[in-house]
């Protein structure tokens, strides 16, 4: 679809959909989940993906609300986590070649604040280190806002990744709040919108009936378009009429 270059730039060949998950309080990152996927001229995804996930030891309490919601405990970091810095050089490992022509896929802000909090926090002054957090935050994209207003409209008030899901048809992957099953969860969301003009244009059809933010009398037309397959000025004269009765 023409519409996703609005987004991705024509030269971008690869992409990472990139979900972290972060503590309570300070939001520094405790795990990674991605997936890296090559693009065609289309910017539609090729079939082989490569998946990524790791757990990153914290400095800060997790928080009870973020134990509850993502299953990870402090001896979940204690076993199984990386330093930021391990974490981040496995992640680099992971990406190799395809740091040139990549955009990094996020599901709003959250994500880029991790990461330079997550930077903060550990004050290590690697030049690797610095280079690669400010590589990835430089590349990130927040697609939020455009899946939003795909489904009603609007770019401030964003939809949930898991109702955004549901709205295109998205089987889930997993268990939410796992960052690798919502970095999935994106990447299936990323294809329904690039490969499938008839889903997203039955959503988009949809969201244009149920807009606030579209005149009344035109929702009145999409809807009566949307039934009757078509519709001229005396139809729009009479909502008018309507409305302004």
């Amino acid at each position: 679809m023409k519409l996703i270059e609005q987004v991705i730039k024509k030269d971008t060949k690869h992409l990472l959909f990139l979900d972290l998950e972060g503590t309570q309080f300070e939001h520094e990152i405790i795990a990674i989940g991605a997936v890296l996927v090559d693009l065609d001229e289309e910017k539609r995804v090729k079939d082989e993906i490569k998946t990524f996930k790791c757990y990153v030891k914290s400095k800060n309490n997790i928080g009870s609300v973020v134990e509850r919601l993502t299953g990870i405990h402090k001896e979940t970091l204690i076993n199984e986590g990386l330093s930021f810095y391990d974490a981040m050089s496995k992640l680099s490992s992971f990406l190799g070649n395809s740091t040139s022509d990549l955009k990094i896929l996020t599901y709003g802000t959250q994500d880029k604040i991790m990461l330079k909090t997550s930077l903060t926090i550990w004050n290590d002054h690697s030049p690797f280190l610095f280079s690669f957090v400010s590589y990835l935050m430089r590349n990130i994209i927040d697609v939020a806002p455009f899946i939003t207003e795909l489904l009603t409209q609007q770019k401030s008030n964003i939809i949930s990744l898991t109702n955004a899901r549901i709205a295109f048809d998205v089987e889930e992957s997993g268990v939410a709040h796992d960052p690798l099953n919502d970095a999935i969860d994106l990447f299936n969301i990323y294809k329904v919108v690039s490969r499938k003009k008839d889903i997203v244009k039955e959503c988009y059809l949809k969201s244009l009936c149920n807009s606030s933010t579209i005149p009344q009398p035109l929702k009145n037309l999409v809807k009566k378009l949307k039934e009757e397959g078509k519709v001229d000025y005396n139809d729009l004269e009479k909502e008018v009429d309507k409305y302004l009765r």
